[in-house]
């Protein structure tokens, strides 16, 4: 995800139904933010995710700590993107 390898709380037949919107990574790059949605469950509503990941010791890899329903849209319409650990993945799409 966004050139950082994350293990999170989902099962493989879930992956064809996430699509990641935005990715924050600490200043130190030790934790990221990640904001998603997950329609596996096709309610019909926002299905907003947020996960929390740490980086795992001595590994390249994040492990998620935290992970929650989340009701915040289109958040990354508020953030400036000129910060440098600010990705936002959604940014090709809403032009």
């Amino acid at each position: 995800m966004e050139g950082f390898d994350v293990l999170l709380p989902l099962e493989k037949d879930h992956h064809s139904n996430i699509t990641f919107t935005r990715c924050i990574a600490s200043a130190n790059a030790q934790t990221l933010t990640i904001f998603l949605q997950h329609t596996t469950y096709g309610t019909g509503l926002f299905a907003g995710y947020m996960a929390v990941c740490e980086k795992v010791p001595d590994q390249k890899w994040y492990i998620a700590i935290l992970y929650r329903e989340c009701w915040v849209d289109n958040l990354q319409k508020r953030v400036s993107v000129s910060n440098p650990h600010v990705q936002n993945t959604s940014a090709s799409r809403e032009k």
